[in-house]
């Protein structure tokens, strides 16, 4: 924002803002609601599949599961590709929803299968994604904000 005050006529006053400024809250709050649009259809899309294959799937899982038993896991896949929207648009790795893939893949081989105790070790993927990510994200961040 720039003022320029006419030294010759003090009731004259020129007040510029700064468009670029202006153009950039709308952007994000553009992207803000992009990603909210694509969470609320994504989590009504991956509900709407959890009951279409309950409802079709009427044959038992390997682990003696009904169907509505085991793919509700699928729902926990409603945040992902908001998340990953969100990765590409915010250009930081840490908001992408590894928990979910994870829990994801743990909970639905446990529930489809019966092999919970090998496939714990998914879930360590969620630390380890973080404590890299992290650290990448915080160079990022310094680099762009000129401190390295």
């Amino acid at each position: 924002m720039t003022i320029n005050i006419d030294p010759n006529n003090s009731n004259k006053t020129d007040i510029d803002f700064d468009n670029d400024l202006a153009e950039k809250a709308r952007k994000v709050r553009l992207e803000k609601r992009i990603a909210n649009i694509i969470d609320s259809s994504s989590y009504a899309l991956f509900l709407l599949a959890y009951v279409i294959l309950a409802l079709v799937i009427t044959k038992e899982a390997p682990s003696g599961n009904s169907a509505w038993a085991v793919y509700w896991t699928i729902i926990l896949l409603g945040g992902v590709p908001g998340g990953i929207y969100r990765c590409i648009t915010e250009k930081k790795i840490c908001i992408f929803p590894i928990w979910a893939l994870a829990s994801f893949a743990y909970l639905f081989m446990g529930m489809y299968a019966n092999m919970w105790h090998p496939y714990w070790v998914i879930l360590l993927l969620i630390p380890v994604f973080y404590s890299i990510g992290g650290p990448i994200d915080s160079l990022r961040s310094d680099h762009q904000k000129g401190r390295i």
